[in-house]
């Protein structure tokens, strides 16, 4: 995901820039995506260098934690970062030809904004306990006694 923003480093401070993201699939660490993203950015021109701003939106593969099937979750981040020559510490580099890779810092946002539990769907039943396989609407196991749903406390009446 590079844009070409040597046009905007030879202007003043102050000056934007507006660019349109379109199906593009960055190679990004520990992310596998599931479809291209899509979105917009903007340059401002600053006395360091640039501050980038904007959103992204797409889709990533993950595995359901109930299931453990894999699905598609759609994902929309808003990102910000700044763009320096000689960068610090908070700061991303901008190449020497005036090139700048924002994949690093869409998919540092990325990760942030995958759910802590990932689900197929919310009503996801699982795996059986006793067999390991999916759970279905009619998943039995005529050799197994079923538990019961009645709970007893000892020492109350």
């Amino acid at each position: 995901m590079y844009l070409n923003a040597h046009d905007i480093l030879g202007h003043d401070q102050g000056t934007t820039a507006s660019f349109e993201i379109a199906d593009e699939r960055p190679e990004l660490a520990d992310i596998s995506l599931a479809s291209s993203l899509s979105g917009n950015v903007k340059l401002l021109r600053t006395s360091f260098g640039l501050l980038v701003s904007g959103a992204v939106k797409g889709s990533i593969k993950l595995d359901c934690h109930r299931c453990l099937k894999k699905f598609d979750q759609p994902l929309s981040v808003k990102f910000a970062g700044e763009f320096a020559d000689k960068p610090e510490v908070e700061q991303w580099p901008i190449e020497p030809d005036g090139q700048i890779d924002l994949a690093p810092l869409v998919g540092q946002e990325l990760i942030l904004a995958i759910p802590i539990k990932t689900l197929c769907r919310l009503d996801c039943p699982g795996l059986c306990a006793v067999c390991g396989k999916p759970m279905e609407p009619k998943h039995e196991h005529a050799d197994q006694p079923r538990p019961s749903n009645i709970r007893i406390v000892k020492g109350k009446k």
